[in-house]
């Protein structure tokens, strides 16, 4: 969720895990410009880039979630997250990050409040020049 106009985490992780992945974002723009360079990397066979909200992970078929630091409302993608996660019968892993240190000035970073339908399973704090703090979440039943 919140897959931007360089889907960076989807390059990795489709590089490094083998895997194929889809980004969903709510800006057309970014869609495009992402598309762009998933074409110019040559992954657009194994990257798909949907332009839509939370709501488009009911049509799609995943693993695992990642919803971006800057991905808003984080309230509401979480409640629809749970929602299709019901429906589905399964717990798949989510995870989320949000901003800290110095960043956390400039973004606001998640609340507990957003997530109130998930447990924070772990926490995975930045290193080096990294900044983003990832936390691993279950649906709590």
């Amino acid at each position: 969720m919140g897959s931007g106009s360089l889907p960076i985490s989807l390059i990795l992780f489709s590089s490094l895990v083998s895997c194929r992945c889809t980004g969903i974002d709510i800006d057309g723009d970014a869609v495009a410009a992402s598309q762009r360079v998933l074409d110019c990397l040559g992954l657009d066979d194994r990257i798909r880039i949907v332009h839509g909200d939370e709501r488009a992970l009911g049509d799609a078929e995943w693993d695992a979630v990642l919803v971006a630091a800057l991905a808003e409302p984080k309230q509401r993608i979480f409640a629809t997250l749970a929602g299709i996660i019901d429906e589905r019968g399964d717990h798949p892993p989510v995870a989320v990050r949000t901003y800290t240190g110095m960043r956390a000035v400039l973004y606001a970073p998640l609340a507990e409040h957003n997530f109130r339908e998930f447990r924070c399973m772990a926490i995975i704090p930045p290193v080096e020049r990294v900044n983003n703090t990832t936390l691993v979440l279950e649906r709590v039943p």
